[in-house]
């Protein structure tokens, strides 16, 4: 199967995304903007691993940045694609730092991918070379300020049983305490995809390689139903089937 095949399909995808910004989606980016703007006077920090979910909840900040006090619920699909522009283009990341967890398991591309963002945004970065819950101890004995963490977690991420859960959550042992906020909560694979296109951010070129979903390269597989030929993939926001999305994760 040749790459002009796999380019036309790549396209076809990229239209769809680009030109339809449904009204669900505009009301989606609304209510995430209003979590950030009730806790933009204050130290946040985002847990920041590189992939598309967290990514999406950088790109929130970048756009309420863009605002520069202009109401989100002035927000249109008028006016929506100018703002997305602006965003893209400012490197005004003031109220937001990164959170970056150093474990030797990361695919180097998701390594490399962090590295050009933080040095293309300037954003303030915390590394911290252990696993979560002990790197989150040993920063709180550091920065007692640290309140907020926010986190690219959708409820796909959750057991079906604490899928109840609102924006903002307090932390519960044995994790230190804090507020865990998830922006993009109620947002689906699409939501996620769509904002990263529409802004024509450049994302971790794995999504570009059959992946939809990066753990450690331990534990992650590409995702079969991307596969067109043989070691051919069609990108990740290409999915059809969005139940897919973490099947290829082993936990």
């Amino acid at each position: 199967m040749n790459s002009n095949y796999r380019d036309s399909i790549k396209e076809k995808y990229l239209s769809y995304f680009k030109d339809n910004i449904p009204e669900d989606f505009l009301n989606k980016i609304i209510s995430s903007l209003r979590i950030i703007e009730s806790f933009h006077e204050e130290v946040n920090y985002l847990s920041f691993n590189g992939g598309k979910d967290c990514l999406a909840v950088f790109l929130l900040f970048k756009i309420f940045n863009a605002l520069n006090q202009t109401n989100p619920t002035d927000l249109t699909l008028q006016n929506i694609t100018s703002y997305f522009k602006k965003a893209k283009e400012s490197n005004n990341n003031r109220n937001i730092k990164f959170l970056y967890f150093v474990n030797s398991l990361h695919f180097r591309e998701e390594e490399d991918y962090i590295f050009e963002i933080i040095n293309r945004e300037k954003v303030e970065t915390i590394y911290l070379n252990s696993e979560f819950i002990p790197g989150l101890y040993f920063l709180e004995s550091r920065f007692p300020n640290i309140n907020n963490i926010y986190m690219g977690i959708r409820l796909i991420d959750l057991p079906q049983n604490k899928r109840n859960i609102g924006f903002i959550e307090k932390s519960t042992s044995p994790y230190p305490v804090f507020n865990r906020i998830y922006p993009i909560i109620n947002w689906s694979y699409e939501d996620v995809w769509r904002l990263i296109l529409v802004l024509d951010y450049p994302y971790l070129n794995l999504y570009d390689k059959g992946f939809t979903s990066i753990g450690k390269v331990t534990d992650t597989e590409t995702n079969k139903t991307l596969l067109i030929s043989e070691n051919v993939y069609l990108p990740a926001y290409c999915l059809n089937n969005f139940d897919t999305e973490r099947e290829y994760r082993y936990k």
